[in-house]
């Protein structure tokens, strides 16, 4: 009703100037806004995406403040002049903010290096494009105010603004002790995309949610769609939203989101069917989609209560539904909530998500199911979470969802970055349906498995699933013809041929090369014959880390890991997995990183094949992977061997010599016969000019004859 006598009284701008409150006097220093007080262009197009047209802060610093932030379009600049405040609401500050496209006079200036990295930044978020700005791809049209009010202890506050295409009104209230809540619809219902995006996860497509009767739903406007509704019962229209996301790029194609709320009008039971058609297809062709829903009003308390008469009927309470098949909507990333449908939720079930790539799960979900998510590539739980813990399988790849404790193996995501895993040593069960949609996936070692739960292999063809030879009899029993039916095969961690650390310590040099041939052969991975130059391996390919270091160039006494989660430095060879005969120490502890010292003398030598033997019988043995110790949580994970890095060394034999200029020039006269990896040529490169040339073997030369000594990474700016 205020809403549409502001409207009625507004004839001009001047009217609306009258209404705005004086901006607070300066001579009391205000201290810096929260960060979420929008300071930029971008700030403020962010704000409304993700908080709607306003947003309060009760922090010690800043208690009872209201942010209003207004979009201005050209249609409505006329019309409304400022953001409409009555009540008790002192402005403290008024910004407008107006579309520049960001600065690019910096990017060729010398004095500047890193100004195209702020650049591309501010470009990215605008939602920009260097081609738009040619091609005029976006709109400049679009400016924004941004008002921050404080509302008075004990008292209330109404402002008018547009939120999308609708001038709306927001109330709130101030406590005694200066407190400022939202008391209007808004509180709950969204007005903006994000708020939408978790009211849709909060709540089934039609749903009764605070004493409404809501359909929440995506439907293709672009295409023709609509949403059309029919209702039997006491209930009427009360609201109808639209949400939209605010950008600079015009949209083109992509779902709309609308939610409509119904308001009881008297007690009785209402049926609802909104269906999502195009208006010639009613009475002709079936809907694109159907969304039916009964319930029942009865009086309560002078208002209403509404009781949903079928979703508890076909679910399960406590549970989280999300089916991309019936409206799921096309999340990227999907964070369940801690209530669904106003319950506490304990188990999650997630089907039929085509494009979702993460799922996050809070501290009170359970347990979980999750099928025909295809594209799902990585979990994340809290530390404090009490069921669960995630765990990287492969050092590119996301994480895994395991049981606390790494026990069980929940749910292997079906898009992950690797074809063949080995399970923690702590896992013993392999869960119901856990590697379900896994197609990627070729190879499977659970050494330590002796339960496999029912499906966990479902839809997974041409697996090698490797076991201890003990478990071998009770897990083909569990696993049933359907596992083998798929071209899968049960073997035993035997049949895999492991060696020991001491046998590939024995090979000579030809022989290590062979066994890398085999084994690339027997596990069906490319040769990458590119890798082996002269019978050495140059790159760590074993694990296809692709590592562009020759290993030349590496001191084998060293390795680097990372401890995630690291709580505890009482940490021994054993809990990195080496084998006791391995004589590996502990050298030193830097930021959450761990430095480990091969005091073997059998790697004495730097020679590639010593790095090979270790490689193979790390990866194995089964060692190459994670491990935590009960209670503190501490997990690794490989990184990278610590090179020595050698301005000048040019071949990557850990020395600078003429032999590296002569490889310097064979690489400038014949670049195709005579490549330097990567890694080499940034140590080729020592002149102090960007870009190997004959100035670099030229500076090699000098340093060789004893003229100039080569140190740090430009020794000189111009050889003399």
């Amino acid at each position: 009703m205020m809403i549409r006598k502001f409207l009625a009284a507004v004839s001009s701008a001047a009217v609306l100037a009258g209404s705005v409150p004086a901006v607070r006097a300066s001579a009391e220093p205000l201290p810096p806004y929260p960060l979420w007080v929008p300071s930029t262009y971008a700030d403020a197009l962010h704000f409304v995406n993700d908080y709607g047209a306003v947003r309060t802060e009760n922090s010690a610093e800043w208690q009872g403040i209201v942010c209003v932030v207004m979009k201005y379009e050209p249609a409505y600049s006329l019309v409304l002049q400022d953001i409409v405040a009555q009540g008790d609401a002192e402005l403290l500050s008024s910004s407008t903010f107006v579309f520049e496209w960001p600065d690019d006079s910096m990017l060729d200036d010398p004095k500047y290096p890193y100004a195209h990295i702020t650049y591309e930044e501010q470009l990215r978020d605008l939602g920009l494009t260097e081609d738009m700005r040619e091609n005029g791809g976006y709109r400049d049209d679009i400016f924004f105010m941004v008002n921050v009010y404080k509302v008075s202890p004990g008292g209330s506050a109404q402002f008018i603004a547009m939120n999308g295409e609708t001038f709306v009104e927001y109330t709130f209230e101030c406590d005694g002790e200066g407190n400022v809540a939202e008391t209007d619809i808004y509180s709950w219902l969204p007005d903006c995309v994000t708020e939408y995006e978790a009211f849709r996860l909060k709540y089934p497509t039609v749903s009764a949610a605070h004493g409404y009767i809501a359909l929440c739903t995506d439907y293709c406007g672009d295409g023709g769609y609509q949403i059309f509704s029919e209702e039997e019962g006491p209930v009427e229209l009360f609201r109808s939203i639209n949400y939209h996301e605010v950008g600079l790029v015009p949209m083109c194609g992509g779902n709309d989101r609308l939610i409509k709320l119904y308001e009881p009008t008297g007690e009785g039971k209402v049926h609802m069917d909104f269906t999502q058609a195009q208006e010639w297809m009613i009475g002709k062709e079936d809907p694109i989609s159907e969304y039916p829903g009964n319930f029942e009003i009865a009086e309560s308390d002078g208002g209403f209560q509404i009781a949903d008469l079928d979703w508890w009927k076909d679910h399960d309470h406590n549970t989280f539904y999300k089916d991309g098949s019936e409206n799921g909507g096309d999340f990227y990333s999907l964070t369940v909530p801690e209530t669904f449908y106003d319950e506490p939720v304990e188990r999650a079930v997630i089907t039929n998500m085509r494009y979702v790539g993460g799922i996050t799960l809070p501290d009170c979900v359970r347990d979980i199911e999750v099928r025909g998510c295809p594209q799902l590539s990585s979990f994340a739980v809290s530390g404090s979470s009490p069921y669960f813990d995630t765990y990287k399988l492969s050092t590119f790849a996301g994480s895994a969802l395991f049981s606390k404790g790494l026990g069980e193996l929940v749910c292997f995501p079906p898009n992950y970055n690797a074809e063949k895993i080995s399970l923690p040593k702590e896992t013993t069960v392999i869960g119901r349906g856990a590697f379900r949609d896994a197609s990627g996936l070729k190879e499977v070692t659970a050494e330590n498995v002796t339960e496999i739960g029912e499906d966990a292999f479902e839809g997974c063809t041409g697996l090698a699933l490797y076991v201890s030879e003990e478990s071998l009899p009770a897990l083909k029993e569990q696993l049933g013809e359907r596992f083998f039916s798929d071209g899968n095969m049960l073997l035993s961690i035997s049949s895999y041929g492991r060696k020991d650390w001491n046998y590939y310590c024995a090979l000579t040099d030809e022989q290590v090369l062979e066994e890398y041939k085999t084994y690339r052969t027997e596990t069906g991975m490319p040769l990458a014959e590119s890798y082996i130059k002269n019978g050495m391996i140059y790159n760590d390919i074993v694990k296809d880390t692709n590592f562009e270091l020759a290993y030349g160039t590496i001191d084998p006494h060293f390795l680097l890991f990372t401890l995630e989660n690291y709580t505890d430095q009482e940490l021994t060879t054993a809990d990195f997995g080496f084998p006791e005969e391995a004589q590996v120490e502990i050298s030193s502890y830097s930021s959450g990183r761990c430095v480990l010292r091969i005091t073997d003398d059998r790697y004495e030598s730097k020679s590639a094949y010593d790095l090979m033997r270790r490689e193979l019988t790390l990866y194995n043995s089964g060692s190459y992977q994670a491990y935590s110790k009960e209670n503190s949580q501490i997990s690794w994970e490989y990184l990278d061997f610590i090179p020595q890095l050698l301005p000048g060394d040019a071949n990557g034999d850990a020395k600078v010599d003429l032999s590296d200029a002569v490889a310097i020039l064979q690489q400038q006269a014949l670049p195709e016969k005579y490549p330097i990896c990567s890694s080499c040529a940034y140590m080729a490169d020592c002149d102090g000019i960007g870009g190997i040339s004959g100035k670099d073997a030229l500076a090699i030369q000098l340093a060789d004859a004893g003229l100039f000594v080569l140190e740090g990474e430009f020794p000189m700016t111009e050889p003399q």
